[in-house]
């Protein structure tokens, strides 16, 4: 068969295909829906004489010619997404608009030396903060760019079309107002922890599994009372401070926040939870020069972040 009558726009498609095993996540990978997918496997079957993809119990395996086309599949991908990328990316000139999902964690923490880069380098470029879509990451292809979720969110290999990288690590503390009674002490009993009422952050009406709870929410101790659950981060202080109640809330939020409104994190009120996030996005981006350039901009300045 020629050349001239393949259509190389299968290629991509083959590729996920190869990688994915799954109609719905190949398609998330390339931005097609699952009948589209399927189509494109029907031409793929003729043209490569092979059925490639066969039903394996609950799911789908690769035939041994599948198994045979990854390697050589993945390098002529790379070659020709190469050639696409070899014209330099100038991102001064660039004005394209990303959107990152992400709890306001990141509008607070991430966000400033986000837009002072911005400014600098890409002033023609923009980013658009929204909440982040529940429960599932992957039908948000073509809607958002990037996600800003805990890490281990993305772990067991939940999401196949999703590539992620470490971003940033923080912990969880507690903090009152500067005018609460326990503002001022140096050491806190347990009864004295147990005995105030607690804000927390939760995000969303869905009930979150135990390891999740525990990676967005902190691990609360058995006794404490929690009085109101907040959607957003960065509002917890200012209700703590409010009401003469105690919250829960990453350290880097509070060193944010300890600009703007007096606050203390007591003494002895830090909880044993590390909360790791993840920058995670689709493999169909993973070479698309923008991208590229804008999610290292992402990375280098939480990179900072982490060793200061």
């Amino acid at each position: 068969m020629s050349l001239r009558s393949v259509n190389l726009n299968l290629l991509p498609v083959l590729q996920a295909l190869l990688r994915e095993r799954n109609l719905s996540r190949a398609g998330a990978a390339v931005g097609l829906t699952q009948p589209a997918v399927s189509a494109a496997l029907a031409k793929l079957r003729v043209v490569l004489n092979d059925p490639l993809l066969v039903r394996h119990g609950r799911g789908m395996s690769l035939t041994m010619r599948g198994q045979e086309l990854i390697a050589p599949v993945d390098a002529i991908c790379a070659s020709i997404e190469a050639v696409i990328a070899s014209e330099q990316f100038d991102p001064s000139n660039s004005s394209r608009r990303f959107v990152i999902a992400s709890a306001d964690y990141a509008v607070v923490t991430v966000a400033p030396e986000l837009i002072r880069q911005l400014r600098r380098q890409a002033p023609k470029m923009s980013v658009h903060f929204v909440d982040i879509p529940h429960p599932s990451l992957e039908p948000h292809a073509g809607e958002v760019d990037l996600f800003i979720v805990p890490e281990l969110l993305l772990r067991e290999n939940r999401y196949p079309a999703i590539r992620h990288a470490t971003l940033i690590e923080d912990e969880f503390v507690t903090v009152v107002g500067a005018n609460h009674a326990l503002a001022r002490k140096r050491r806190l009993t347990r009864d004295q922890l147990l005995s105030q009422d607690y804000l927390m952050y939760y995000p969303a009406l869905s009930s979150l599994d135990g390891a999740l709870a525990n990676a967005v929410t902190g691990r609360v101790e058995q006794g404490r009372r929690v009085i109101a659950q907040i959607q957003q981060f960065s509002l917890l202080p200012t209700l703590a401070a409010d009401t003469g109640s105690a919250a829960i809330v990453p350290r880097r939020v509070v060193a944010h926040m300890q600009r703007y409104l007096p606050m203390r994190i007591l003494a002895d009120g830090q909880l044993p939870i590390q909360l790791t996030l993840a920058l995670a996005w689709y493999a169909n981006s993973e070479n698309d020069s923008a991208h590229r350039w804008f999610r290292k901009l992402t990375l280098d300045i939480c990179a900072r972040m982490r060793g200061s």
